[in-house]
């Protein structure tokens, strides 16, 4: 009965060896597997977050767009055409008139293609209030303007008898208007 005990109990204990190393070579790469698909999944998950915030930002980015499309062309407007500034010293020499005043431009060179500013230089003449008046509409103008360099000064001597011309002066403005830049 020993022999039948112990022959049962090998049995027993082999069937039992061989369920825990079946039950362990399923088990261990089942939790496995299952572990690499929380992982894949979590991180899908988190790929969808980053996507739908881009999607987000993007819908965000073309609502201030529209919204703000106005104001970007307006923007734009405040620059100078390098090629053709026509608009811009048509504006200045409307500036002077309505000012009272004169203005004059200078010749100057070309500016290198591609230059983001255009130089420019002008002889203003006039009455002292007038010219000053011009300066402040050259200063408030819609193009983006620099004013680098003025020089005014009076056409006739302070002890001149004739008041009429007593109150003219003249000189010279050196302008920096930037430019759109041109696109190659």
């Amino acid at each position: 009965m020993l022999k039948i005990n112990r022959k049962i109990f090998f049995i027993v204990a082999g069937f039992a060896a061989v369920a825990i190393a079946l039950a362990a070579g399923l088990f261990f790469p089942l939790v496995g597997g299952i572990r690499k698909i929380a992982q894949t999944t979590a991180e899908f998950r988190a790929a969808a977050a980053v996507d739908d915030l881009r999607v987000d930002n993007a819908a965000d980015f073309a609502r201030f767009a529209k919204e703000e499309k106005e104001n970007f062309l307006a923007l734009a407007a405040v620059f100078a055409d390098t090629a053709m500034p026509l608009d811009l010293i048509g504006t200045l020499e409307n500036a002077a008139a309505t000012a009272g005043a004169r203005i004059e431009f200078l010749p100057l060179p070309a500016p290198p293609a591609g230059a983001a500013s255009l130089r420019l230089e002008a002889k203003i003449s006039g009455s002292a209030p007038a010219t000053l008046r011009l300066i402040e509409k050259i200063e408030n103008s819609p193009y983006l303007i620099e004013i680098e360099n003025v020089a005014i000064f009076s056409e006739t001597p302070a002890a001149s008898e004739n008041t009429e011309e007593a109150g003219l002066v003249q000189g010279r403005i050196l302008l920096k208007i930037y430019a759109k830049t041109q696109k190659k």
